[in-house]
């Protein structure tokens, strides 16, 4: 009997330990709203990405060159130097401002908010620091991959909610703000909501401020869960969650057939703006010529003796162009850009008809 007991105990006291390191490999999940980078909720709300600053910049600067072209073929004729300067400031300014992009984007994926059980409000900045203390530094490199920081740094990004749904299991949220790697917002006050961020008044307690201190705080609508964090802003309590899928219809059915229509026209405008810019150089630079007038119509003639008309420079009687030769790609080009837009619109128009018989076919 007690040999049975005895038995009965081992049993009993393996499955105990069995269970408990169950509950250490799998611990409960804390109910943590995590708001962290979401590059759907930055296409949502209209924000730039580096991409589309590239985008911008590929189909923005053909039509400077075309403007600095027409402007020293009809207003001022510009030098080689001057055009060349010209170009560069305004290069160098778009530049800057992808550059500028890029830093506010990467400031954007490096930070992350949270809302506890309580409703308490978080920022924290991603690091090595959470993975350490939550034991999970396998998660940055969860694969054994060979990579150097920016692979470390990818995995660091993407796993990030992970590791943070049970922060509060190891340390608690004051010795985190006390080590300077947590930031508490309260008493959030005159918040005002646009289509590309949050703003509004609040205080911030942190390592240098344990008492907190007042200042304004912009949040970029560039995260998940936005329609949650909109409702804990507006009302202090936070707002339902939305699926995923959700999202991506509402992003599809923004896309009307007029709206479809002005994206092509605007891509195709920018693809033959670069091919003006590459074909019509040459011309742009003849005209510019003839307009400030350095080139003047003659006629000469050939060693066969047939008479010829040309642009001579009043400079150099050797430097010249045929008449006939001059301004030949100009109309192709506008006819090539006038026929495909046309061709798009009939196609569009066609799409749009064929879809509203149908609906009525189905509603009869």
């Amino acid at each position: 009997m007690a040999a049975k007991n005895k038995k009965n105990s081992i049993v009993n006291n393996k499955q105990s330990t069995t269970e408990k390191n169950k509950d250490d490999k799998n611990p409960k999940k804390s109910n943590n709203i995590i708001f962290a980078y979401s590059a759907l909720e930055q296409k949502r709300h209209d924000i730039l990405s580096p991409v589309d600053c590239l985008m911008i910049f590929l189909k923005t600067f053909p039509f400077v060159i075309l403007a600095a072209d027409l402007y020293s073929c009809f207003i001022k004729r510009l030098s080689t130097q001057e055009y060349k300067r010209v170009l560069l400031i305004a290069g160098g300014f778009m530049i800057l401002g992808m550059i500028i992009n890029v830093v506010l984007w990467i400031n954007r994926i490096f930070y992350v908010y949270m809302l506890d059980e309580n409703n308490n409000f978080y920022r924290l900045r991603i690091s090595n620091f959470w993975y350490k203390i939550r034991r999970q530094t396998q998660l940055l490199n969860p694969y054994d991959m060979v990579g150097g920081r920016l692979t470390k740094v990818f995995y660091m990004i993407s796993n990030i909610k992970s590791v943070l749904q049970n922060i509060s299991d190891t340390v608690t949220y004051d010795e985190l703000i006390a080590m300077g790697r947590l930031e508490k917002i309260s008493n959030i006050s005159d918040v005002s909501i646009t289509k590309k961020r949050y703003l509004f008044t609040a205080k911030i307690v942190d390592r240098e401020h344990n008492e907190g201190i007042t200042k304004k705080v912009s949040i970029s609508r560039s995260y998940e869960n936005d329609r949650v964090l909109l409702g804990y802003l507006k009302n202090g309590v936070p707002g339902e969650e939305e699926k995923i899928s959700d999202i991506i219809l509402e992003l599809k059915s923004e896309k009307t057939p007029l709206k479809r229509t002005i994206q092509f026209t605007i891509t195709w405008s920018c693809i033959v703006a670069w091919f003006a810019v590459i074909i019509l150089s040459g011309d742009f630079s003849k005209l510019a010529g003839i307009n400030a007038g350095e080139y003047v119509k003659s006629i000469i003639k050939e060693e066969n003796g047939i008479e010829k008309e040309v642009y001579m420079s009043v400079h150099n009687n050797k430097d010249y162009f045929a008449v006939a030769d001059y301004g030949k790609l100009y109309k192709p080009i506008i006819v090539v850009y006038a026929f495909v837009e046309l061709i798009y619109m009939i196609n569009r128009f066609a799409d749009v008809l064929v879809k509203k018989v149908m609906k009525e076919k189905q509603e009869s």
